[in-house]
């Protein structure tokens, strides 16, 4: 992060030992719509796990999960990209979220990188390299809806990637 850039509030800060799109903002208003699950702003995340999802972690994920300390967990999505990956959806950020959902399902993660964040994108941003957003961005965040046809655009492009 450059030295003399003013922010008062992260949006969004990735788990631990997370990878991918970290937003950082001076706009408490735009932090607030990021961060509180009231608002639903999906965040993207491609997982890579052990074991395989099938379709019942796909209904388990659509129904929302009970993890195993009782924390209950809104709807989420789960797609499977072949063995040992997936991406997952999730519309809230509770602690170690996706790894824990993952695990109560008997996928423990192995690496796990967030790929998008409301309707914004990582893209081919290099690791540890920052840039500002255009306005046109900042909209997006502000306004964007999540329905499954992004999600699924997403899944053809991580799997041209593969």
């Amino acid at each position: 992060i450059p030295r003399n850039t003013p922010w008062r509030s992260c949006g969004c800060a990735p788990q631990t030992g997370t990878s991918g799109l970290l937003l950082l903002t001076d706009d408490g208003q735009l932090a607030h719509r990021l961060i509180s699950p009231r608002h639903a702003v999906w965040k993207i995340y491609d997982a890579v796990h052990e074991g395989e999802a099938g379709e019942a972690d796909c209904a388990a994920f659509r129904a929302g999960l009970t993890l195993r300390d009782g924390t209950v967990c809104r709807p989420a999505y789960l797609r499977p990209l072949g063995p040992g990956r997936s991406l997952v959806a999730v519309c809230e950020g509770k602690y170690h979220q996706v790894r824990r959902m993952l695990a109560s399902r008997g996928m423990p993660v192995t690496a796990l990188r967030r790929i998008a964040e409301g309707g914004l994108e990582l893209g081919t941003l290099p690791m540890g390299m920052t840039r500002e957003l255009t306005c046109g961005e900042i909209r997006l965040l502000e306004t964007v809806d999540f329905d499954e046809a992004y999600l699924e655009k997403l899944v053809q492009k991580i799997r041209s990637m593969l």
